[in-house]
């Protein structure tokens, strides 16, 4: 799958994923996933921006 993404649209991402990296229940659940320290940046970010789109819709 190849995904692109204009440059706003990965800055508004990044943006997201540093506030939420401190969130409860996304590092909730990268702890019950045992998700790796190397793949916890990656994972916040998506769930950041799936967070983002889920509010966007409403």
């Amino acid at each position: 799958m190849n995904l692109q993404f204009s440059a706003e649209t990965i800055e508004s991402i990044i943006d997201i994923a540093k506030i939420k990296r401190d969130d409860s229940t996304i590092n909730t659940i990268i702890e019950r996933h045992e998700v790796s320290s190397e793949d916890a940046p990656y994972v916040v970010a998506f769930l950041a921006g799936y967070c983002a789109a889920l509010h966007s819709d409403n």
